[in-house]
Order: structure tokens, then sequence, then C-alpha cells
């Protein structure tokens, strides 16, 4: 199966409106703590240690998707975790021209309210169309994790979305892409439900099975664990250049020991599949590629190249991202999808002049958003799958042979111990740690002496 048949693209999020406005518009960016202080207040400090976790499950490494509870009672929908673009939304319960997935029925809902405002969600090739409603929304397990009034879209029709293997999407950036509506994160931050506008994203890699694997793709909403998903003990923060997007500053881009490109931007996107970049920049990479590998063009667009599948470490160059002069390297093993002795080239060309980095980035970082800092962090991934495993085993393998020789060498010194101990009386007790009192050695000497 060639990865062109489910790979998605979520880029750049535009939308159309309908009707003239959408009620409640909000800042766009930075959020204002005074006007949340006192809700902060009634933050249960029991809610706050419950687990703000929602594991994220990772489909072929081409989409990752978790759960969010719409409703009243609530119904429980898979989306897509994107943070290329602001809006969640699911689709009407009785829509024909929908993806194949669960339709929320708004009719058995007490809590669900029509704004009678129609819009159009445009993502690339795909498309969304449906009315903007308010409701009760619960991500992940953590009951806590609750907005009241949170703004979606109820779509009645939708676009390209038949490789969607989500009931929907969960758009995780700012409120500049969805016209002022307030997002899930920074309604939870203003509702005071959290006490900060931040999430933090690990993406598991499962080499393009089926199979899931181990540390789980998870998002940790308010907080983060350096310790389960990165090989080290801080982030490095990078401030974002606008307020829309989770865009950074593109200093200079490396492929190999040849550069690209600089002084471009960046934008991270969990709903992109691949890395799209600028067309001069991605002719430059297959240019190099065409004459150092014999790389061609394959189907569907993809450049291919010839090679060793079961030798990808160090045969392709690192693609480094300079952001915001900090280097971020993309090992060549790691955006190509390899297969029967060929290598497709996860790189795409985009008419831009903006990278977009999906999760060929992303699974390399383990990643801080943080909204009201307006600033990304990125820290060195945890490696995941078989590697992980196979590392985790070999760990303990050494463990056991540590403890293992430890025991041995205690016990051959309490052997040794006591087989002097009854070998040899006298001084020797007293050598080894004065052990018998030395009238009782007397004795022993005395009871040893032959009798005349």
């Amino acid at each position: 199966m060639y990865w062109s048949l489910f790979i998605l693209h979520l880029t750049s999020a535009s939308i159309s409106i309908d009707i003239e406005k959408i009620h409640k518009p909000i800042d766009e960016l930075l959020l204002d703590y005074k006007e949340s202080n006192e809700k902060l207040q009634r933050i249960s400090n029991q809610d706050l240690l419950r687990s703000p976790k929602s594991y994220i499950t990772n489909h072929l490494n081409t989409q990752y998707y978790g759960k969010v509870h719409i409703g009243t009672p609530s119904s429980t929908f898979k989306v897509l975790f994107d943070t290329g673009s602001s809006w969640l939304w699911v689709t009407s319960k009785g829509c024909e021209f929908c993806h194949e997935c669960k339709q929320f029925d708004y009719e058995e809902s007490s809590s669900y309210i029509s704004n009678d405002t129609y819009i159009t969600l445009d993502y690339g090739q795909s498309s969304a169309y449906g009315v903007v409603s308010t409701e009760r929304v619960r991500i992940g397990d953590n009951t806590a994790l609750q907005a009241i009034d949170q703004y979606f879209v109820l779509a009645v029709f939708d676009i390209e979305f038949e490789n969607l293997h989500a009931d929907g999407i969960l758009g995780l950036a700012f409120s500049g892409l969805s016209k002022g509506t307030s997002p899930l994160i920074q309604t939870l931050r203003r509702q005071g439900v959290i006490r900060n506008a931040r999430f933090s994203i690990y993406l598991n890699d499962n080499d393009f099975e089926e199979e899931d694997v181990s540390p789980r793709s998870a998002m940790i909403i308010d907080g983060f664990d350096l310790h389960k998903y990165s090989t080290v003990t801080k982030f490095t923060y990078i401030d974002l250049v606008k307020g829309y997007h989770w865009e950074v500053p593109l200093s200079s881009l490396n492929f190999g020991s040849n550069t690209i490109a600089k002084k471009e931007t960046a934008i991270i996107s969990t709903g992109e599949s691949l890395l799209l970049g600028p067309k001069s920049d991605v002719a430059a990479i297959y240019n190099t590629l065409q004459k150092s590998f014999g790389c061609y063009n394959g189907p569907f667009g993809f450049l291919e190249c010839p090679c060793n599948t079961k030798k990808l470490s160090n045969y392709f160059p690192d693609l480094t991202f300079y952001l915001g002069n900090y280097p971020f390297a993309v090992p060549g093993k790691t955006y190509v999808l390899a297969a029967n002795d060929t290598c497709q080239i996860l790189i795409q060309p985009i008419d831009s002049t903006y990278w977009v980095l999906g999760d060929v980035f992303i699974r390399n970082w383990y990643i801080n958003f943080d909204m009201d800092k307006a600033r990304i962090g990125f820290a060195k991934a945890k490696p995941s799958g078989k590697k992980a495993d196979e590392e985790a085993h070999y760990d303990w393998l050494l463990i056991l042979i540590v403890v293992g020789s430890c025991v041995v060498v205690i016990s051959n010194a309490i052997g040794c111990y006591i087989y002097c101990r009854n070998r040899r009386k006298g001084a020797a007790f007293t050598q080894i740690g004065g052990l018998l009192p030395e009238h009782n050695i007397e004795e022993e000497k005395e009871d040893e002496m032959p009798k005349f």
C-alpha cells in the first residue's frame, strides 16, 4: 500500500463565513489574567491533581486522534488533534454527504445551542461545512476538563475526508483562525478550569504499522512530563512570530552540508502528516537526492529512491531546521517510508513562503505549546516502538547482570567467612573481628593441650 492512500493534509485552514458575524469575539493571543482570577480560586486541588493527560491513538504514523465528549448527556467522539487549525467540528446526525464516522445527535442533548451561522472550513484539498454551535465539551478522561458553551461546528457535509480515521477535528491553534471564537484550550483557561493555556504533545513512532507502541502518544493539558517523554530535562523555547498559527522563525535550513534556505518561517502542525515546504526549497532537496541517490519521481507525486531498508541509519542526510537559531535535525531514516528496497521521501512542495512541519518532524520532539506566553518549547523525544522496547530490555539485562554479579560476590564472601570460621579457631577469630572473648580462646587452647 502506498503512503499516498492514507496521508492527510490539514494545512493553513481558512474560513469563509456566510453570515456577517459570530457572537462573543475574544482576544486573539494573550489572555486576560485578571478576568480569570476569581474563577481560578474555585479550582479544586483534587481535580488539578487528577491526570490531565489525554492519550492519542497513532494510526499508521499518519493520523493522531484522541477523545472528546460533547453534549448532555455526553457522546464520545474521536477527533484528530490538530495544532494547525482552531475549530472543533464533528458531523451532524443525518449527514448524507459526510465521511463514514460517528455523528452527533443534537436533539438528544439538553445543552446544545445553534447560532444559526453557517461557515465553511477549508483544509487545503478538504473542507467541511456546517453550523456554528455551542455545547458542553470535555477532553480526555478527566471529568474536570470540561468547557461550558464551547463553540464548535456541527458539519452537515464534508469533502475529501474519506481517509480521515476520526469523527472530526479538534483545532489547537489560536482564535485568529476561528474568527474570534475561543478554541477549547483557551476556553478552559478563561473559565478557570486550568491555570495556564498550554499543552504538551508527544507523538510516538509505530513504523507505519497497525500496532501501537510505547510510550503511548499523549497530550497533557496545562502540564508536561519530560521524564516520561523526553531524553532531556528542560525545553528549548522559541517565541512565535505571529498570533494565529504555532509559527516560529526559521533562520536557516540545511540538507546535509548544504544550506537550502534562510530567513523563512515554519508552522508546527500535528494535523499534517508530512514535511511541506516552499517549491524552491523542496526542489533543491530533490535535486540533491536525485544526484546522490538515483531518486526518481514515483506515483502519486512522491520522490522515490532505491535503498537498503535494513540499513537506513545514516543513509540519507539529515534535514536540519534552525528554528530561532537552534538546530533541530530530522534524521534521514525518519523522513522516508521504506518498503521493498524503495524509500518514499515524505517531503513535498507547496505554494508558500513557509514550511509546515508535520508529524514527520514532530515525532522527533516532545513539544510544549504555551499560549499564554506565545512560545513553543522543544525537547528531544524519547524513542518509541521496538527500539524503545529493545533499549528497555537491554537496560534491564544490564541491571540483572550487575545484581547477579553482586549476589555472587556477596555469596562467595559469606561462604568464605563461614568456611574460615569453621576451620580456624582461636586467634583467627580475633583477627576477623574479635568474635570470641580472649578468655574463651584461652579455654579452648587449654582443652587442646595434651593431658599427662
